[in-house]
């Protein structure tokens, strides 16, 4: 699903200390800033584990997702320290 950022944009981020990317598509306006010091390994397996927990809450509500990838970076905000995102900045 091409709803936010992929693994691959925040890999990306982190391998070259971009300081924010962005996404901007119709009325969607989304940001992230990764400033922490995990690696690209680090990043890519708290992602997974990320993914993991926005299955689980959608299966105990049983809930359709709709944005997949947007629930996913939310976690990640929530979990990782220097990990920010902003939702219609």
């Amino acid at each position: 699903m091409g709803d936010s950022f992929s693994l691959n944009d925040i890999l990306l981020s982190v391998r070259n200390k971009v300081s924010k990317q962005y996404l901007v598509s119709g009325v969607r306006q989304n940001a992230f800033v990764y400033s922490g010091s995990l690696s690209e390994k680090e990043i890519w397996l708290e992602y997974k584990k990320a993914r993991n927990v926005m299955l689980e809450r959608a299966f105990s509500r049983e809930a359709d997702i709709d944005w997949e990838r947007e629930e996913i970076i939310k976690i990640l905000a929530e979990k990782l320290k220097g990990f920010d995102y902003y939702d219609y900045f």
